[in-house]
């Protein structure tokens, strides 16, 4: 999976140069947002359903290169097993920098590098024969990541982008939370270059203002 993720963004580099020329207009501003629905591929791996909604705005600093800020709002809720289950909501911001490279002139790739600041709230249940045990946790996170992906410009006004996986660079985060016998514990920890992961594809819409 690594030497297919190395060789992705190599391609797109290469391509970078050999490209069509852009058509984006120095300047133009633009709103949209992206929408994401991941679950699981198999049924053995449990019942987990994970929505993302970001909306962005931004601009065009040159004829291919953007940047911007997006909010992120995201909903999990993960059956884990016939007895536990976890629901988790999620805010944060963070800027982002693309740059596009066109094949023909309303069709290419993109490259997207983001990072962000995070808050995430998660509820868990356990239910036995007699009980059930409530856990709670909040994570705040820090992030840098890419993601390759293809853009498709409909008209001047509207332009559909779709995110093709996320490369995780950097991520910091800090958990603190209570068991079910609201004993306090907390947690710090960061990892560095993890793996290309499909979990990040998006589907974005783009509208330019004028």
């Amino acid at each position: 999976m690594i030497r297919l993720t190395i060789g992705l963004y190599a391609a797109l580099l290469w391509l970078s140069v050999t490209v069509a020329s852009a058509q984006f207009v120095p300047g133009s501003r633009f709103i949209g947002g992206g929408f994401g629905v991941t679950t699981p591929i198999a049924p053995e791996f449990g019942s987990d359903l994970n929505v993302t909604l970001q909306p962005e705005f931004g601009r065009f600093r040159s004829e291919n290169v953007a940047s911007g800020f997006n909010l992120t709002l995201g909903f999990e809720n993960q059956k884990a097993s016939s007895t536990r289950t976890n629901n988790s909501f999620t805010v944060g911001i963070g800027p982002f920098i693309q740059r596009f490279l066109p094949v023909v002139p309303n069709f290419g790739f993109v490259l997207t590098g983001r990072s962000g600041l995070s808050y995430t709230h998660t509820s868990s249940k356990t239910t036995s024969s007699t009980t059930t045990t409530e856990t709670t946790s909040n994570n705040l996170a820090l992030g840098l990541s890419g993601s390759p992906g293809l853009f498709y410009q409909v008209n001047p006004r509207w332009l559909l982008q779709v995110d093709l996986g996320s490369y995780q660079a950097l991520s910091v985060n800090y958990t603190s939370g209570k068991n079910g016998s609201d004993v306090e514990n907390s947690a710090f920890n960061y990892a560095i270059g993890r793996t290309f992961s499909l979990g990040g594809s998006a589907i974005r819409i783009r509208y330019f203002l004028r």
